[in-house]
């Protein structure tokens, strides 16, 4: 059998091409129990900066420390028994875990460009208190595996650190 010598190089280029598409392309955390939003977290023509915090937030988080401080009674605790983590989708789901097992709210967001500020919009709707305690009024920041969340709850003020994990809730080392 007599194979074309033109076909070996066309073939080698369509699996080469192929091979540096899949691999340039990013791969964004599904949560398990995905969240069934009506609306994407950003709209199609958002800004890059709006699209780079989607891309850095998608992924599984586990409470690394929170410290609450009580302004009134002028204290400081910082718990170390909690065991909390989330799964953020990159489609605009986030379900959030007791125990990294235990699915207990389930969220949909949406990243509003503000001028010079991004704002995470949390969709509060038929949630129990628990679950609006715990994303309610936060100011969220993502430094590369790291989500701190800044919340104030009257003159309790909660400083709470999520790092990023892998696929077994393992904590990502840099």
């Amino acid at each position: 059998m007599k194979v074309n010598p033109i076909l070996y190089p066309s073939v080698l280029m369509t699996l080469l091409v192929l091979t540096i598409a899949a691999c340039n392309e990013q791969k964004f955390e599904k949560c398990a129990e995905q969240a069934s939003c009506a609306l994407p977290p950003i709209a199609d023509n958002a800004p890059e900066p709006v699209k780079k915090l989607r891309d850095n937030a998608a992924g599984k988080w586990k409470l690394y420390s929170m410290d609450i401080d009580n302004t009134f009674h002028k204290t400081k605790s910082n718990p170390t028994n909690l065991r909390f983590s989330m799964c953020v989708a990159h489609q605009g789901g986030i379900i959030f875990y007791r125990n990294s097992q235990e699915p207990v709210c389930q969220y949909c967001y949406e990243i509003k460009n503000a001028g010079d500020t991004l704002n995470l919009s949390i969709d509060e709707a038929g949630l129990s208190e628990f679950c609006k305690q715990q994303l309610q009024t936060s100011t969220i920041t993502i430094t590369g595996n790291e989500m701190n969340l800044i919340r104030q709850d009257s003159f309790i003020v909660k400083k709470i650190i999520y790092k990023k994990t892998d696929d077994n809730w393992n904590f990502i080392v840099n």
